[in-house]
């Protein structure tokens, strides 16, 4: 019952007006870090720590966009700006010959550290500011949940 409340204290305007200036807020923050890093978007990013995270056995093209619910060409873009970056590299899929699979270079899984470091102690140091460490992670549950709800 209070959620239903809290949303008709709310118009679907204000929430998504809201949500988005979060984002981008935190979204811009995190950028000029990253650049400041050697990573040109998020974009760059994400990628990487998709890959980072799939190191023990590679990743496809076609599940890394699947993942990121965006074109191939659009991963494949990225990827190449990854692998001139030194940060990935490709190899051969043992279980099928014609496939190639997407792997994480010491220097990408190196950097990628670095930038877990980085972005977590300034995020912790702007929420400090703002949010309580309850709402924070109640915030982190909320978006988890609509991640779920919207990748199936």
């Amino acid at each position: 019952m209070a959620l239903k409340t809290e949303l008709k204290r709310l118009t679907m305007f204000d929430i998504a007006l809201s949500q988005t200036l979060a984002t981008r807020t935190i979204t811009d923050s995190r950028q000029s870090l990253l650049q400041s890093n050697g990573l040109t978007s998020p974009a760059e990013w994400f990628v990487l720590g998709i890959v980072c995270g799939n190191q023990n056995r590679g990743i496809r093209v076609t599940d890394l966009a699947r993942r990121l619910r965006v074109n191939t060409t659009y991963i494949t873009a990225m990827l190449n700006q990854l692998k001139q970056k030194g940060y990935v590299r490709t190899q051969p899929d043992k279980n099928d010959g014609r496939a190639r699979l997407i792997v994480a270079t010491p220097a990408g899984i190196q950097k990628m550290q670095q930038l877990e470091e980085i972005t977590r102690l300034s995020l912790e140091k702007q929420l400090s500011l703002r949010v309580t460490s309850e709402q924070f992670e109640a915030y982190l549950h909320v978006i988890d949940v609509f991640a779920g709800i919207t990748a199936a």
